[in-house]
């Protein structure tokens, strides 16, 4: 969100894993990812104030100190940088910032990103099957970093949908290699189980080799997606469009915005994080303060479908759980899932005259964990 969520990082996505729980009160195990592509297994031990972790994308591992901040969070030490503040709804999920993640073994090449992590549950391709539909919030580190969209999942586990890809706001029809509102097609084909994992993985050939997403479950009944293309939160369709009065609630968020110059598909800019407090009423009224600042008070968060980004030639689907609100013009799009809200907008700045020529823009998503 602009005006403080832009001076801020976000949250990622957990990866598959063998779902559960923790060795006794206080401990309890996580997998997590962030949209630069690491997977991590975290357990976080409250009684002895340590975080043990692996990061199996980069090899960084340990076993670190945290400290208790007066807003509930965690300031971890951790010298490699995978780690460095956060915050758990116990048991259910956890949100960190890494000021030094990337898939790359040399930390020359790594960047700061979040992490989201979920006690998830086992899945096997077959759960796809008869799925129906589903919304998706999607966070990278480049190419606009969000996209938001729907698919529908048939009784053979084949998925067809389209999404929204807000780069084509800023480049010349054809450069970005996908339209504004494009469509997208998944085989059952593509899908394997995971017996190590306990997930479902989809490898896709690109000239640059072939990429594997890993898809998980949730106990909260939605879905997670790691790929090397960024994090993807997947919710099932709301049984309405309307506000739940049950996701209402305090949360603590953490942010990453970045302000971009694009040119053939190179991004340079310099992210930020920061911390915020969300408050949602029950009549889906959103509040943000950061620190002593009020940054949207008591904003309607409204839903997705009938929006100018969802119709006939736009998102098809009215994806119900999806919902936004406008910040000075540009959508700020909402979702809940699994104790946690994730958020995402895009704000073009200087579309570029040709393919090869400078666009620039910001982008700005985050997690909010729930409060006990």
């Amino acid at each position: 969100m602009r005006r403080a969520f832009v001076v801020a990082a976000a949250a990622a996505l957990a990866a598959c894993g063998g779902g559960g729980g923790g060795g006794g009160t206080g401990v309890h195990t996580y997998h997590a990812a962030a949209p630069v592509g690491d997977f991590l297994t975290l357990t976080i031990d409250t009684n002895a104030h340590t975080i043990d972790y692996v990061n199996i994308t980069n090899g960084d591992h340990g076993t670190v100190d945290y400290a208790d901040r007066a807003d509930g969070g965690m300031d971890v030490t951790d010298p490699n940088g995978d780690l460095v503040l956060c915050y758990e709804l116990a048991g259910k999920a956890v949100v960190c910032q890494g000021s030094d993640l990337g898939s790359s073994p040399t930390h020359a090449s790594r960047e700061p990103a979040l992490l989201f992590g979920v006690l998830d549950t086992p899945l096997v391709k077959n759960d796809l099957k008869g799925l129906g539909g589903v919304g998706y919030m999607q966070f990278r580190t480049k190419e606009g970093g969000m996209e938001v969209g729907h698919f529908t999942f048939d009784a053979a586990g084949n998925a067809a949908g389209n999404a929204w890809f807000p780069m084509n706001q800023v480049l010349p029809e054809g450069c970005y290699g996908k339209t504004e509102y494009n469509a997208l097609t998944i085989s059952f084909a593509d899908f394997a189980d995971n017996a190590t994992y306990g997930c479902v993985e989809r490898t896709e050939s690109t000239p640059h080799g072939d990429q594997i997403s890993r898809v998980f479950g949730t106990p909260s009944g939605d879905y997670m997606v790691d790929s090397p293309n960024g994090a993807l939160f997947i919710w099932r369709d709301a049984s309405s469009t309307a506000f739940d009065p049950a996701k209402a609630g305090s949360y603590t968020a953490l942010v990453y915005s970045k302000h971009v110059t694009y040119n053939s598909g190179t991004e340079t800019g310099t992210p930020e994080i920061s911390t915020v407090a969300v408050q949602i009423s029950t009549a889906g009224k959103i509040t943000v303060t950061q620190g002593s600042t009020t940054v949207f008070d008591a904003v309607q968060l409204v839903p997705f479908a009938g929006s100018p980004w969802q119709g006939p030639t736009e998102v098809t689907n009215p994806t119900p759980g999806l919902f936004f609100f406008m910040d000075a013009g540009t959508p700020v799009f909402v979702t809940f899932f699994q104790n946690a809200m994730a958020f995402a907008t895009f704000q073009p700045e200087m579309a570029a005259g040709a393919c090869n020529e400078n666009a620039e823009y910001s982008y700005t998503y985050g997690v909010a964990v729930k409060a006990p």
